[in-house]
């Protein structure tokens, strides 16, 4: 039902006098369906500007409307055969868009169009009963004192249908031209629903005819192509989401990818910068061995090469010698021969004395030379360790940059996706409670996009 609390009368409110879906329209303004008094019914504000011509100049000669009181609704009342009461524009369709809805809009279409003839005849029997009856359409607005209705509102109201029928007379061709694509692009679009080129492509075609078909009061024409456009509404808008999660799933594994690629590639460069020192550690260990040896090498050849030598004699030794030789001069053999055995004692105790402390010495130089051989290797154990320390820090600095990073990086994409849904879903949300456009809302996110609105990386 629909009610109004206010008394102005909108002036482009009087062209939807003409309910008929006929083009040819009665000369009279009582040969609708409804009454003159009726007329008064339909005159309530619209939300959506009519592009026929309007009436604003006729009526701006009236006086002040007449004043409107609200009538009670009636029960058992029907519509003549052939009259609708027209469907808002804004009314919300609910149900699946999918191809098999805009099929069934095209049969609806093509039914409308078969019946034209029963709805001529039953505009003109509406007219021959315009005051009321049993079969005369009530409509539970509001209704007009009969005592105020001034005669030169409905002249004002005559000469703008008139002028509103000359004008749809002189467009009855370009109509039909335009009904013919609009029906072809319905089955086209009944045929191939999910080709969205083709779609976007007959959506403004469908757009002008359900304009035309406003223009020239066929509103069932009309909400039949209002529900095609807003299915493709949803089509587009529902396309659009789905898109948007499979780029945001697609940038999330493009930015897993290139990390795995760049972890791939760290552990290959650190593979083979660690492989490398291994083998410098392997070459400089080596060298230290074979220099070590050789030098041991060298002092076993020099000890060896050395001639034996007797060494210093002891004074006692020598003592024992030149008595010894006095002795034998003097021909004292028994004495010089005791003295001789002592002289050969002393002799082998000096002997063994002197190898021993020669043996001594060349163990001393031998142990000396093994323990500076030692220290080397121990000097080079520890600066390969610290260079291995230093490699395993760098490494890991490195590896948590990279970590880091990918943190980084991975919580602003999330956070972005996540900004990207949030403006999506309002927009999509605004969009969808503002039902007087069919313009899909997909069209503004667009544009937001590309000027910046959800952040750089979508921005192309």
């Amino acid at each position: 039902m629909i009610e109004s609390t206010s008394t102005d009368v909108s002036p482009g409110s009087f062209l939807k006098v003409n309910s008929s879906r006929e083009t040819a329209l009665p000369p009279e303004p009582t040969a609708s369906c409804h009454s003159t008094d009726n007329i008064f019914e339909e005159a309530i504000p619209s939300s959506e500007p009519a592009e026929a011509i309007s009436p604003n100049k006729a009526l701006e000669e009236t006086t002040e409307a007449p004043e409107l009181v609200e009538a009670p609704p009636t029960t058992n009342k029907s519509l003549p055969e052939g009259c609708t009461p027209a469907v808002p524009a804004d009314e919300t369709v609910s149900g699946p868009h999918t191809a098999p809805e805009i099929a069934s809009a095209t049969a609806a279409l093509e039914e409308l169009s078969e019946s034209g003839a029963s709805v001529s005849e039953g505009t003109a029997n509406s007219s021959e009963t315009p005051g009321g009856g049993e079969d005369a359409y009530v409509s539970p607005a509001v209704y007009p004192k009969e005592d105020v209705v001034a005669e030169d509102v409905v002249e004002s109201v005559s000469r703008s249908m008139d002028l509103y029928r000359s004008g749809i007379r002189r467009s009855d061709e370009q109509f039909k031209s335009l009904e013919v694509e609009a029906r072809a692009a319905l089955r086209d679009l009944s045929a191939n629903g999910n080709n969205y080129e083709l779609a976007s492509k007959y959506m403004n075609l469908l757009r002008v005819y359900r304009e035309a078909c406003q223009e020239r009061a066929l509103y069932m024409e009309a909400d039949l192509v209002q529900q095609v456009l807003r299915h493709m509404r949803l089509d587009e808008e529902t396309r659009h989401v789905r898109e948007l999660t499979e780029r945001q799933r697609r940038e999330r594994e493009a930015l897993d990818s290139a990390h795995q690629e760049e972890m791939r590639l760290f552990h290959r460069t650190w593979n083979a910068r660690i492989d490398e020192f291994e083998e410098q550690q392997l070459v400089m260990e080596t060298a230290l061995l074979e220099r070590q040896n050789a030098e041991l090498q060298e002092f076993s050849r020099e000890v060896s090469s050395l001639a034996p030598r007797i060494g210093k004699c002891s004074r006692n030794l020598l003592d024992a010698r030149a008595i010894e030789h006095i002795l034998a001069s003097q021909r004292e053999y028994t004495r010089a021969h005791e003295v001789k055995m002592r002289a050969d004692s002393l002799e082998v105790r000096d002997t063994e004395r002197f190898n021993k402390a020669r043996v001594e010495l060349f163990g001393r130089r031998e142990g000396m030379l093994r323990q500076r051989h030692q220290q080397e290797r121990s000097v080079l154990n520890v600066k390969v360790e610290r260079r291995r320390l230093e490699l395993e820090r760098a490494r890991q600095k490195e590896l948590d940059m990279l970590l880091r990073r990918y943190l980084n990086a991975r919580r602003e994409l999330e956070l972005q996706q996540n900004i990207i849904r949030s403006k999506t879903g309002t927009m999509l949300l605004k969009h969808a409670n503002n039902n007087k456009s069919d313009t899909s809302g997909s069209a503004m996110l667009l544009e937001s996009a590309e000027s910046g609105a959800f952040g750089t990386m979508v921005k192309h």
